[in-house]
């Protein structure tokens, strides 16, 4: 995490990501002592700590009400992923009912699900929005009516995007996430 934060700190970035680790926590409350002591080290480094749900079922609080939990007795802002979110079975309404200010970024990309269930989604099946079949418009806008008018950015891991040109990767990722956030009522 040291590294992390004096990188961080080094080129101006704002906050760093910690993720669950894999396996059952015994409680919200051990994981929220590990998010405070990041939070501490951040805070050391003047970066800020965000906390991001996998919504994996092999790691610790995959669902939105203990990744809340956690970061909320951390005193942590949640990054929410449209596909861990898809993948922990969250619905507008459960998602609604975050606070505004418990987020602290989102996370967007869709998911080939072509030949597998939603929960066995991997982060390899990550593509642009609109080239998957999860459903973006529905998460979107429970994060929407929590108030959340922040940042959001296009996280995709496909192999393909290795293949193809980088600036039309990203020009096709801008236009995709424009319309997906205009169909969203953002």
């Amino acid at each position: 995490m040291c590294r992390a934060c004096t990188l961080a700190s080094r080129f101006g970035i704002l906050a760093v990501i910690a993720v669950p680790g894999r396996g059952k926590s015994p409680d919200c409350s051990s994981g929220a002592g590990a998010l405070r002591r990041l939070k501490k080290i951040g805070r050391d480094y003047g970066v800020s700590v965000l906390y991001e749900m996998l919504g994996f079922r092999d790691f610790a609080f995959a669902g939105v009400s203990d990744a809340y939990q956690v970061a909320a007795e951390a005193g942590v802002r949640l990054v929410l992923d449209t596909v861990h979110l898809a993948v922990a079975g969250a619905g507008a309404e459960e998602i609604a009912e975050l606070p505004e200010e418990a987020i602290g970024l989102v996370h967007l990309s869709d998911a080939v699900t072509a030949g597998k269930a939603v929960g066995e989604l991997e982060d390899s099946d990550r593509v642009l929005p609109g080239e998957g079949a999860l459903p973006l418009v529905e998460i979107l806008s429970g994060i929407r009516a929590t108030g959340y008018i922040g940042a959001a950015s296009v996280e995709v891991f496909h192999p393909k995007y290795g293949r193809e040109d980088s600036r039309s990767v990203a020009l096709a990722a801008y236009r995709r996430l424009r319309e997906l956030l205009r169909r969203a009522k953002w």
